[in-house]
């Protein structure tokens, strides 16, 4: 088997295992390497470019953009539940939740996590570490996040459904 043949029936998502995190969702290994004389370099990169796409897709899904990222994407089907871990583009400026104003960055605050719609039937959760800004007026302040209320445990998008869900049932005991 030649290696583009190869690179099409890794793209089909045939091999996909049903325990896997959708992170290094690709075959790997020696059975591989030997079966269908793959060097690993290619192995790791034909696992790179899926990593990379399925990234890209969970940004455009969550409309997430620079300067944040889609760093991993966790798939853990015993929970029922999919984990996406978002990562500051260190170099962008950061900006003072307070005045606006264009800072350093300090550092970055403890990982928080924000509850977020399902994905299909699986809880989705958003993890990441919001930077804090270094401003010469208002101090070290911890960022606001496009994706959520400061301080709030739940996406904007989760919100909004909440509160639709429970508009249109006649009681709270309806809506759950």
């Amino acid at each position: 088997m030649d290696a583009e043949a190869c690179w099409l029936e890794l793209k089909s998502n045939r091999f996909a295992p049903d325990f896997a995190p959708l992170r290094c969702a690709t075959p790997g290994g020696r059975f591989w390497r030997e079966k269908l004389g793959l060097k690993w370099s290619f192995l790791q990169a034909v696992r790179m470019s899926l990593d990379s796409e399925l990234q890209k897709h969970y940004e455009l899904l969550l409309g997430i953009g620079s300067p944040w990222e889609v760093k991993t994407v966790g798939l853990s089907l015993e929970a029922k539940k999919v984990e996406i871990e978002l990562g500051w583009q260190w170099g962008a400026a950061a900006k003072c939740p307070e005045c606006g104003r264009e800072c350093s960055i300090h550092d970055c605050a403890p990982e928080r996590t924000w509850r977020h719609l399902d994905t299909m039937q699986f809880t989705t959760l958003i993890r990441a570490r919001t930077p804090r800004a270094d401003c010469p007026e208002h101090g070290v302040k911890t960022m606001q996040v496009p994706w959520a209320a400061p301080q709030g445990r739940f996406t904007l998008l989760f919100e909004r459904f909440a509160v639709e869900v429970l508009l249109a049932s006649a009681s709270v005991s309806q809506a759950c």
